[in-house]
């Protein structure tokens, strides 16, 4: 629970630093790039402009969830600051928090569902086809690791040139995961 409710402070706090300050200007909206799904699944520009749109629909209905999902943490942060809390108050809270985060999921999996459901038959086999693809990444990345797969061309064994992350500096990658106790 600790975990989830860290995961999900860390979220509203990225959402809440990519708002732009009270009065200030407008962030520059760049749009995103995505010319190598487009290509892969043959989309269409209508097509991409749609799954655009059900993307930030789902922002905007998201967005005032995770503000509240703040402020109940912010909520049970000073309830538990005190010390001696009311433990009515706080499970209170705990399945307010847990309401919310199941609508954000219900509404994430709505939005995923309609953007699939924009595709052709044969943009659907291909978008499984690369997600099962995904679901084989940590196996692709061990093997890689253990010299079983060659690293991708222009790439060093550690995700970058000679052994660099993308950015130039070393990174931990599926070598240094640590290993389950036996």
């Amino acid at each position: 629970m600790t975990k989830r409710i860290t995961l999900l402070t860390a979220a509203l706090a990225a959402s809440l630093l990519a708002q732009p300050p009270a009065g200030g200007p407008e962030p520059r909206h760049m749009r995103p790039n995505h010319d190598q799904i487009k290509a892969h699944l043959n989309l269409s520009d209508s097509q991409v402009q749609a799954l655009e749109q059900i993307q930030q629909q789902q922002m905007d209905a998201v967005r005032p969830l995770m503000q509240q999902i703040g402020e109940k943490h912010r909520a049970l942060n000073d309830l538990m600051q005190k010390g001696g809390a009311d433990p009515t108050a706080v499970g209170k809270l705990v399945i307010e928090i847990d309401a919310i985060q199941k609508s954000i999921s219900q509404k994430q999996s709505s939005s995923a569902d309609q953007a699939r459901n924009s595709l052709t038959a044969d943009q659907k086999a291909k978008l499984k086809a690369l997600d099962d693809t995904r679901k084989a990444m940590p196996a692709i990345d061990q093997a890689t690791a253990l010299n079983l797969l060659a690293p991708m061309e222009g790439r060093g064994t550690m995700g970058g040139p000679r052994g660099f992350g993308p950015n130039g500096f070393r990174q931990p990658g599926p070598m240094w995961q640590p290993r389950p106790p036996n």
